[in-house]
């Protein structure tokens, strides 16, 4: 076998370029990349959450201007953000530590309802959190 022939492209029997998109994941595969991507999320917020935190007890002129800048709609959004992420990666992260332990079975239907629980507990704390955050009185 000459070398053109064991690297000819062609003899390949694999997708060279493949759509992501195009793949239909289960829900149990998105949860578990919803969780990677929320836990990203948190790791990548912790440097605002510190920055919060050091104006928050640095001075009591500090902690006016740090509650006058966390009364603005963008801020309430970067809180409702973290917080949904906080809360997703909880509920998943115990979902994969109930199948670790095995007291979840390890099928497909066992899978996709834990998957549909973790979601639907989420959808129903974003729900409440934006009540929290934007309804009423602050």
């Amino acid at each position: 076998m000459t070398k053109n022939q064991r690297f000819n492209p062609k003899r390949i029997n694999r997708p060279i370029n493949i759509n992501p998109f195009s793949i239909k994941l289960p829900l149990s595969a998105l949860t578990s990349i919803a969780h990677r991507l929320s836990g990203l999320c948190l790791f990548l917020m912790i440097p605002l959450i510190l920055w919060a935190l050091q104006t928050l007890i640095e001075s009591p002129k500090g902690y006016e201007q740090l509650a006058e800048a966390l009364s603005s709609t963008t801020c309430k959004m970067s809180i409702g953000l973290f917080f949904s992420a906080m809360g997703y990666h909880m509920l998943a992260g115990f979902r994969h530590i109930l199948m670790d332990i095995q007291w979840l079975p390890e099928t497909l239907k066992a899978a996709k309802i834990s998957a549909c629980v973790v979601w639907a507990a989420t959808i129903l704390l974003i729900i409440c959190l934006g009540f929290r955050l934007f309804g009423g009185t602050s």
